[in-house]
């Protein structure tokens, strides 16, 4: 049994639904997540790239990812510049590399991480 995981990510890159089976960083996530047996709630930041370029959170936002905080799940920003924004309001956002990095030891702590935080202790 592992822990529920939510993984934010930025803008949907045009797709309905965050990290989409047809993009480069989606398919890299749903890899991980099914090599690993790890269940997840993937969630975007921004409906658009001009909200993820002015780095603008809205109150939704903010409010669903306080709630799966105060649920005790592990909230985990994929990306540097989405855990910059996201930390400065949760203390308790961790950050792991983003699935679209294209360097092979980001990817390979990226899956080590989502490992050891679905882990049940």
């Amino acid at each position: 049994m592992s822990k529920l995981l939510v993984l934010i990510g930025g803008n949907p890159e045009g797709y309905r639904s965050a990290f989409h089976e047809e993009t480069h960083s989606g398919k890299v996530l749903r890899s991980i997540l099914g090599r690993n047996h790890i269940e997840a709630i993937l969630y975007d930041l921004w409906s658009d790239s001009d909200e993820e370029r002015e780095g603008y959170l809205s109150v939704e936002n903010l409010q669903k990812i306080n709630s799966y905080i105060f649920a005790g799940q592990p909230v985990i920003a994929l990306g540097r510049y989405q855990y910059n924004k996201l930390h400065s309001y949760f203390a308790a956002v961790q950050y792991l590399p983003h699935p679209g990095s294209r360097h092979r030891t980001d990817l390979q702590k990226l899956e080590r991480g989502l490992r050891k935080m679905a882990k049940v202790v």
